[in-house]
């Protein structure tokens, strides 16, 4: 069974990060609002990356908290790869059946398999007064 875990649905708007200064900005705006912030990786990008980046914001930020989901495309394989590098919710659009596999595989680990998630907004920019999320 695939299952889009819980949290995600209390947490903030899905926000596309591509560095560190994302991640934080991502953090800070969330925790303002007393949500956590949802950082989604590149297509492609490195599930130890963005794992890593995920840490060193929350690091950055108190009380910062995150989800952080690796989005794999249809890839199979990187979503094999995202699961073995510890990552908790994997974004995976591919085949049905390829999903169900994931899923068993991921929920052997604590991880779930997402198959859709909000359309993710562009990285967190600071505004004079507030945080403004870009397109």
């Amino acid at each position: 069974m695939i299952r889009v875990s819980p949290p995600l649905s209390s947490a903030g708007r899905p926000v596309r990060v591509h560095g560190l200064e994302d991640a934080r900005a991502a953090l800070e705006a969330a925790a303002a609002h007393g949500v956590p912030a949802v950082l989604v990786g590149p297509p492609g990008g490195g599930a130890l990356w963005l794992l890593r980046m995920a840490e060193a914001a929350r690091a950055a930020v108190p009380g910062g908290g995150c989800i952080v989901v690796h989005d794999c495309g249809d890839r199979a394989g990187e979503a094999l790869g995202a699961l073995a590098a510890g990552a908790t919710h994997v974004l995976f659009t591919g085949l049905q059946g390829v999903a169900e596999q994931l899923a068993a595989i991921a929920a052997g680990g604590g991880a779930v398999v997402l198959r859709d998630l909000p359309s993710p907004c562009g990285p967190v920019r600071p505004g004079p007064r507030s945080a403004r999320v870009q397109p």
